[in-house]
């Protein structure tokens, strides 16, 4: 998946997400910005000649870049 499907399957995601809990307005804009920053993440392995959809492309990887990311916006006061 090259860089636009990460960003439209996050868009998705997100999206729905936002709907089901009835998330919107600056907090809502704030997710989706930092997560469509972060959507194409995985493909890091690429530019670091790690193994392909190994490392980077699992559920631990997701969570620690999901806390790392959270634990960065909350120092930042977002």
């Amino acid at each position: 998946m090259d860089w636009r499907g990460h960003l439209g399957f996050n868009l998705f995601v997100t999206s729905a997400l936002f709907y089901m809990v009835g998330l919107s307005g600056v907090e809502a804009n704030r997710i989706l910005i930092i997560s469509s920053v972060l959507s194409s993440l995985p493909d890091i392995d690429l530019r670091l000649e790690l193994p392909h959809r190994k490392i980077t492309h699992n559920i631990f990887f997701g969570m620690v870049v999901s806390l790392v990311a959270g634990y960065l916006a909350s120092y930042l006061g977002f």
